[in-house]
């Protein structure tokens, strides 16, 4: 194949390997995710999500819809994700 002919084509190498799957379903997760800041917190149980492993004034990526939840009730506030 010449090369004229070989750079008019745009070819994406999928290399599927257990870490560019890992990489991958992180960006997945991530994606669904929300990060918030934990603005108070008064018990390990908020609205029904386990918070015992965090602290007020911890950020972490939770599922949109607890995000939410956390939000409308005053217990975080949304955070940008760095590199968005």
């Amino acid at each position: 194949m010449s090369k004229d002919l070989a750079q008019s084509f745009s070819v994406r190498v999928f290399n599927d390997t257990p870490r560019s799957r890992l990489v991958e379903r992180r960006r997945d997760e991530r994606a669904r995710t929300v990060r918030v800041l934990l603005t108070r917190k008064l018990a390990d149980y908020l609205d029904g999500i386990d918070l015992s492993m965090y602290r007020e004034g911890d950020m972490l990526d939770v599922p949109r819809r607890e995000a939410e939840l956390l939000i409308k009730e005053g217990w975080a506030i949304v955070q940008p994700k760095a590199g968005i």
